[in-house]
């Protein structure tokens, strides 16, 4: 299912990249969309109250739950996100 999110424009379906989003935790979708904003690990965590560690531990985990490699990847999946269904910006 996560592979089909990086497949064509055409291939891909409201309802795949919900699938791949809906498997993220709060906490996850907050990071990715803070790291997507350019935003540092450190940055992150002072913004959250958290440590960096904890930072790139769910910026990992939501790679791995969208099958995205790096932050070019992670880019690619939430410009695609953007397009098709739009949502409001994440909880901070």
């Amino acid at each position: 299912m996560l592979q089909q999110i990086l497949l064509p424009r055409n291939e891909v379906t409201k309802e795949t990249v919900a699938a791949a989003f809906d498997e993220l935790t709060a906490r996850q979708r907050t990071v990715i969309g803070l790291v997507a904003q350019d935003m540092t690990s450190h940055e992150i965590a002072k913004k959250l109250g958290i440590s960096a560690n904890t930072v790139d531990c769910h910026r990992k985990g939501a790679l791995r739950c969208l099958g995205a490699r790096g932050k070019a990847g992670m880019r690619k999946v939430l410009r695609i996100w953007e397009r098709i269904i739009r949502p409001a910006e994440p909880p901070v």
